[in-house]
This record gives C-alpha cells, sequence and structure tokens, in this order.
C-alpha cells in the first residue's frame, strides 16, 4: 500500500523532506540514492524517476531553503516600522537560519552546486535572497539613513557580514560561551551602523 502510495504523486515531496532530514539529523554524508529508496520502502531506480541524480535531488532541496529563508526575509520586510529596523530584523533572521541549519545552509553555498545553466531554480532563489537585502537598502536610502546611490555594495556589504558571521560561528571560531544572542543582535547593530550615514 505504501509503495502504491509513491506511484499516486508523493514520492518526489517525500524524496525531499527525507533528504533535508537526513541533512539536519546525520549530515550530508549521509544522503545516498539508495538509503533514500530503503528508508522509503521503494526500489532503486524509483528516486531517478524524479531526479536525475544525487546532484539535482540536493539542488532542488538547497532551491527549497533558500525559498523558505526568502519568505522569512520578505515577511520582515512587510513589517511596519523604521526601514533600518526592518533591515536589523532581515539581519538576524539570516544569521539564526544559518546558524540553526548547519548542514542544510553549506548545502545552499556548497561549490557542487554552483552551476546556474545545470540549477537554474537554485540559483534564482540565491539571487532572490540578495535582491531582497538590497530592496532593504533602497527603503534605507529612500529614508536618508543610508547614503544615496547603488544599493549593490552596501547589500554586498551587509550579505557578506552575514554570510562571515554565520560561516565562523559554525566552523567553531568563535568562542561566544553563553553571550550567543547578544553577539548576534551586536552583529546586526554593527552591521547596520556602519552601512548608515
Amino acid at each position: 500500500m505504501k509503495k502504491q502510495a509513491y506511484h499516486h504523486g508523493n514520492l518526489r515531496a517525500d524524496l525531499l523532506k527525507l533528504t533535508a532530514q537526513m541533512i539536519a539529523d546525520e549530515g550530508l554524508d549521509s544522503v545516498t540514492m539508495r538509503e533514500l529508496a530503503f528508508r522509503l520502502g521503494i526500489s532503486r531506480t524509483a528516486p531517478y524517476r524524479h531526479f536525475e541524480d544525487k546532484n539535482t535531488l540536493l539542488a532542488t532541496v538547497a532551491e527549497g531553503k533558500f525559498q523558505q529563508l526568502n519568505l522569512a526575509l520578505l515577511q520582515a520586510f512587510d513589517q511596519p516600522g523604521e526601514p533600518m529596523d526592518q533591515l536589523k530584523a532581515m539581519a538576524r533572521i539570516y544569521i539564526d537560519f544559518a546558524v540553526e541549519n548547519y548542514d542544510i545552509y553549506r548545502l545552499m553555498f556548497s561549490d557542487e552546486l554552483k552551476k546556474p545553466e545545470s540549477y537554474p531554480g537554485l540559483a534564482e532563489a540565491a539571487d532572490e535572497t540578495f535582491a531582497i537585502l538590497a530592496q532593504s537598502v533602497m527603503r534605507c536610502q529612500e529614508s536618508a539613513v543610508i547614503e544615496q546611490g547603488d544599493p549593490t555594495w552596501p547589500a554586498y556589504a551587509a550579505w557578506s557580514t552575514l554570510h562571515g558571521v554565520a560561516e565562523l560561528y559554525m566552523e567553531g571560531k568563535l568562542v561566544l560561551s553563553d553571550n550567543k544572542e547578544q553577539f548576534f543582535a551586536f552583529i546586526c547593530d554593527t552591521m547596520a551602523a556602519g552601512l548608515a550615514k
């Protein structure tokens, strides 16, 4: 009965969900097409009906996680309040997402998937993350709290800061003891202060 259900359109979603769960619980190396098939109780060839290979599957998972991050960023962007406060809220969402989804975040930026021509959906979702940050910077420029001009560099500076902090934290290079929350708040405030006039 279980195998039959997968033939009614559920298998693709189940593969994506299980892959993301395995990465979160056991690390990226735990994922193989054979192991996925075993855990879902399907034939070894069944996953290939939905994904050409493992990297295509992983790229689709990464795309979905970028979309999840982007949705959270947009929700902060749409909240009422001062533009700089919105940008700081988005910065905190970004850092929290990265550190709470350690292996998934690494997958989202992995070298193996940096092929826009092979994984256009993933490339588009990643580009949207930057576009959202750039929109927030533009809103700050319109409110005269960030200097007018091309928002690209300030947005790059913001993203570089957030990505760098997340990477350093995940690699164990930041010794924060019990002060993680305060430090991340400090980073968001410092990033905003650096962008401000």
